[in-house]
């Protein structure tokens, strides 16, 4: 509740992005401080209370047990009281006890390796849904819950004084007898609890011990997956989903996160690896989703948080009438490759319509603009997937992805303008002369053409090949 309290107040208070998310960190940071404040006897007291509870559990504890958050927190709280960090310069590197787990194998008392405890630190340094110390050390507390060694190396480190004096402070629990003798008796405890925790679910690890719902969905091939999605904070958030889609029956809803497509992983992915990986899949595609709403109905926090400072992002965009770099009217989608077509240079895009009886005595960017806004709004033709190919320096094409037939030509002397939309940064506006060629729709006026590219990078690589392939068409990009 404090957290959504805080970003909104950010937010309706005006500030950036950037801001917010630091604001957010801050805040964790915050709550985490107020946990080691507290005195080692409160904590343990706390931890030994969560440990009875989750005893009298008759099942393995699993990720949906209302006990495990509050309880790898204490234990979490219990590892970072007092805890040093000798190796970071100025005080600038995160605490965490990650860090002496990682390296308690150069040190075993009298050289005595405990396979278990080397295998699991092995297969968390080596996982690739974390990425830092934090999670990694919250990724080996639940491994290590599952395979009861979480008191191994607790064990480890007690054993050699001088490195129990190296990472820990005389106030923290390790380093204070009476307090060790207690902490390793929970631990013993916890041993005897049966946990079954899910691996594969420490995408969040990072950012919080909350676990979310995940859900697989299996599509099969497709040339469209007829969604918005947009990069949020290194993750990819589902904006807006096209009603009664093969991946709206799936499952895919927006608010949801795409954790990984095809067997990829996507953490802070570059921009347009969900279209490349989609052309590769020939043969159906998986997706798995970290969904927006947890099993209680309450939304996952850091997906909450996302959602906010994509619609921040919305509304200043709007407000500055700066370039819009996520989210349309229109669905943003994600094209498949398309098969054999006569060589040449070319490119996937989506065919939105045309504006006709333009009045312009010198066309221009502005000109553009107004058409692509003008398509957007009022326009209620349906998308069609095309392929754009460019016949070296002679004409340009368009060719229907789906009937594989020409749908509109015209030589690069027609065309007077190219430009990318500043208002919308995928779409990209021909402006063309009479003459044009368009199959069943023959107008002698001057028009502006709209297709939409996958992404804005795209959609300035289509009109720098148009500009190349004539030396009169003018072409124009947004500002950065």
């Amino acid at each position: 509740m404090i957290s959504h309290i805080l970003t909104d107040l950010l937010i309706s208070e005006g500030y950036s992005n950037c801001v917010i998310v630091r604001c957010m960190a801050a805040r964790s940071s915050v709550l985490m401080k107020s946990l080691k404040d507290c005195s080692c006897g409160k904590i343990l007291e706390e931890l030994k209370s969560v440990v009875t509870l989750l005893q009298q559990s008759t099942q393995p504890i699993e990720d949906d047990n209302d006990h495990l958050a509050p309880f790898c927190e204490l234990l979490e709280a219990a590892f970072t009281k007092g805890l040093k960090s000798p190796n970071s310069m100025f005080g600038l590197n995160k605490e965490s006890y990650w860090n002496w787990i990682v390296s308690l194998d150069q040190y075993y008392f009298n050289n005595k390796h405990n396979p278990v405890l080397q295998r699991t630190i092995e297969e968390v340094s080596s996982c690739l849904q974390v990425h830092g110390s934090i999670g990694r050390g919250r990724c080996f507390i639940r491994s290590a819950l599952n395979t009861k060694i979480i008191s191994v190396p607790v064990e480890q480190l007690v054993k050699n004084h001088k490195l129990t004096y190296f990472w820990y402070g005389t106030d923290s629990i390790i380093n204070q007898e009476e307090y060790k003798r207690s902490l390793m008796s929970i631990l013993f405890e916890v041993t005897a609890v049966d946990f079954c925790l899910n691996q594969q679910h420490s995408s969040f690890l990072d950012e919080t011990w909350i676990i979310p719902s995940f859900q697989r969905v299996v599509l099969p091939p497709l040339k469209t997956l007829d969604l918005q999605v947009c990069h949020v904070d290194q993750r990819i958030l589902v904006v807006a989903i096209e009603k009664g889609c093969l991946a709206q029956q799936g499952g895919v809803a927006p608010g949801d996160i795409i954790d990984e497509f095809g067997g990829h992983l996507l953490h802070n992915p570059p921009k347009g690896k969900l279209l490349k990986i989609l052309r590769s899949c020939s043969s159906g595609i998986a997706l798995q989703l970290v969904k927006h709403k947890l099993p209680s109905g309450d939304i996952f926090p850091p997906i909450h948080r996302r959602k906010l400072l994509y619609e921040s992002s919305i509304k200043q965009n709007k407000g500055s009438g700066s370039q819009q770099q996520i989210g349309r009217s229109k669905l943003a989608r994600l094209f498949s490759a398309s098969t054999s077509y006569p060589s040449s240079t070319q490119q996937n895009l989506v065919y939105l319509g045309r504006v006709d009886n333009i009045k312009q005595s010198k066309p221009s960017d502005h000109v553009i603009n107004s058409a692509v806004d003008k398509l957007l709004k009022e326009s209620t033709n349906k998308p069609q997937p095309m392929v754009l190919k460019l016949n070296s320096f002679q004409s340009i094409s368009l060719f229907d992805d789906k009937e594989r037939s020409l749908f509109a030509s015209f030589v690069y002397s027609e065309i007077c303008s190219c430009a990318v939309s500043t208002h919308h940064p995928t779409c990209i506006g021909l402006l063309t002369g009479a003459g044009v060629t368009l199959l069943n729709d023959t107008t002698p006026s001057f028009s502006c053409i709209v297709l939409e590219a996958p992404s804005p990078d795209q959609a300035m690589l289509v009109c720098q090949q148009i500009a190349e392939g004539f030396q009169k068409t003018t072409w124009f990009v947004p500002a950065n």
